[in-house]
């Protein structure tokens, strides 16, 4: 149909497209993790009752039926708090000791690990159960740690849904991008859909709905995303590999000096690229300047001035926060930061504002 619609001039040229996320609830039942470690051994245990039950009959015994024949409802498990953790213990044990002998006891059959149920098993297992030295632990959050969202299962019956947060909404399932043409002389026109779980950040669907797009000869001109899809590395790849302006607010520098404007932020300072040389307002040049990452791997450079110095600047408390550390400053690589530089100014001028709050909503 797109074809068509390109052929029939609806879909133009190399025009506007935006993209937006919305949530898509997964067909399951909101299991809590009681419940859910409960069904996932139930379904385990029905799964082996049927390619092996001789086999399954001669490692459990008869209480095994009584704990998991029925299916697990928050009504009927324990309401103390001290019980439901007995409990979870207990379906813990008897879950190792399932798969302990699926895969060492000598009468086992290889068949077993192969169940799906029994994989599901073995992963929900981990997250949920640890060890420590004294023993198989049922995991919380203030001893342990719970696995994060991004990796842990909520049901066994649709191990990809994740649960996810944003803003007032949570929800179990996925996250769907729904790109679409938005020229004033055309009609709106789906362009491409993408299906990711709810815990990806929409910032690494970017360069994937560009390379499905390029595929499909769709690319625009210009793609209106909301903060959430761009950031300085996505400006200049849509820029250098699709031609693609990428038009939608980036994030403002998150530091003190820039959000009480009291201070030296980033701007205050002079960065000679080349030479690898950053001035201070007080005319201090950098100790160093290196290659770094940040908590998600991006690349930085950061630069840091010499710590003497800065002990005896004046204007010391408008630089740095701390009684003792030289000041710290840390940039995207040099394309990167002049995007984003450049945006962060854009995203001020009325221009800007007009024209992204008309293509955004018509």
């Amino acid at each position: 149909m797109l074809v068509k619609f390109q052929e029939k001039k609806l879909i133009k040229q190399r025009g506007k497209q935006r993209t937006d996320s919305t949530q898509v609830i997964a067909a399951i039942r909101q299991l809590n993790r009681l419940e859910l470690v409960g069904e996932t051994i139930r379904a385990a245990l029905n799964s082996i009752a049927e390619v092996a039950p001789r086999w399954l009959k001669a490692i459990i015994s008869d209480e095994w039926f009584e704990r998991y024949s029925q299916r697990f409802d928050n009504y009927r498990l324990p309401k103390d708090k001290k019980e439901r953790s007995e409990l979870a213990l207990k379906i813990g044990f008897d879950g190792h000791y399932l798969l302990h002998h699926i895969w060492f006891s000598s009468e086992s059959q290889d068949n077993l690990q192969e169940l799906d149920s029994v994989e599901i098993l073995r992963k929900i297992w981990i997250k949920q159960y640890t060890f420590d030295h004294n023993g198989l632990v049922w995991r919380n959050p203030e001893q342990t740690g719970l696995p994060p969202n991004s990796i842990c299962i909520e049901s066994l019956y649709d191990i990809e849904a994740r649960n996810s947060s944003k803003r007032e909404i949570n929800w179990t399932g996925y996250k769907v991008h729904l790109s679409e043409t938005c020229d004033e002389s055309t009609p709106n026109l789906i362009t491409h859909v993408e299906t990711t779980a709810a815990t990806t950040p929409d910032g690494e669907i970017t360069s994937i709905i560009h390379q499905q797009l390029a595929q499909k000869d769709l690319l625009p001109q210009e793609h209106y995303v909301d903060a959430a899809y761009v950031d300085a590395y996505q400006l200049v790849e849509s820029h250098q590999a699709y031609q693609v302006s990428l038009v939608g607010p980036v994030a403002v520098d998150p530091s003190w000096q820039a959000k009480f404007k009291t201070g030296f932020d980033v701007n205050a300072f002079v960065i000679d690229w080349d030479k690898q040389v950053a001035i201070s307002p007080q005319g201090n040049s950098n100790r160093l300047w290196r290659t770094a990452r940040d908590s998600h791997h991006n690349s930085l450079i950061e630069i840091v001035f010499d710590r003497q110095t800065c002990a005896a600047c004046p204007l010391r408390n408008l630089c740095t926060s701390s009684a003792t550390a030289a000041r710290k400053i840390k940039l995207r690589p040099r394309e990167e930061y002049q995007a984003l530089m450049e945006r962060r100014h854009q995203q001020q001028t009325p221009q800007f504002q007009q024209n992204y709050a008309r293509s955004r909503w018509c």
